[in-house]
């Protein structure tokens, strides 16, 4: 993904950029937030589809360099490379200017993948549900059989490829949604990390 253009908006609260292959937007939550959009959309909506809210937002900084731009706030800098669209993470350092020899938070590498999918809603179309118990490793559960999809409407699955440093590890990014927990470079099922869990407790 090459980046075409950067432009500061004229509140200063965020970057709009223009890529071969989508639009990018960095807006400022506060000073140390961030919130990153990526889409194929011709436009940016202003309402995040998962509820983010902005509020008042923070002031950001917008310079050009020969690698592409930096965005800044008084306590993040992100460096956007034109050439293959990586951005890369700093904390600025304690005079509050950002250097790349800052202390380095987090590097997403080329290759942001925006797919579209249908959206589908299971549902028995009216009919009276038709249950079946069945035994399962976390004991009886009961499902309905006369269940069917319906399309109600388009999701999307996104990727993210970092690059880590020697020790460093991410924790969290959703494991209660998608039932699966993501420490650095590896995943697993959360129901075997409960059974870990009750196994040492």
């Amino acid at each position: 993904m090459k980046i075409l253009s950067a432009v500061l908006s004229s509140d200063q609260k965020c970057v709009s950029m223009q890529t071969d292959s989508g639009l990018l937007a960095v807006y400022g939550i506060r000073s140390n937030i961030f919130r990153c959009v990526y889409t194929k959309a011709e436009v940016i909506s202003d309402e995040s589809p998962i509820g983010v809210q902005r509020g008042n937002g923070t002031g950001l900084t917008l310079t050009e360099n020969e690698k592409g731009w930096a965005i800044g706030s008084s306590s993040l800098l992100l460096c956007a490379d034109r050439k293959d669209g990586c951005f890369t993470w700093y904390a600025k350092d304690r005079d509050g200017n950002g250097r790349e020899a800052g202390l380095r938070l987090l590097a997403c590498e080329s290759g942001r993948e925006l797919t579209q999918q249908p959206l589908e809603e299971w549902n028995t179309g009216g009919e009276k549900p038709v249950y079946k118990r069945v035994h399962t490793v976390d004991g009886d559960r009961n499902f309905v059989e006369n269940l069917r999809p319906r399309i109600i409407g388009t999701a999307y699955r996104a990727k993210l490829h970092f690059t880590w440093q020697e020790g460093e590890q991410i924790h969290g990014l959703g494991q209660g949604e998608e039932g699966i927990v993501f420490p650095c470079r590896s995943w697993y099922p959360t129901a075997a990390m409960r059974s870990w869990r009750t196994a040492g407790a």
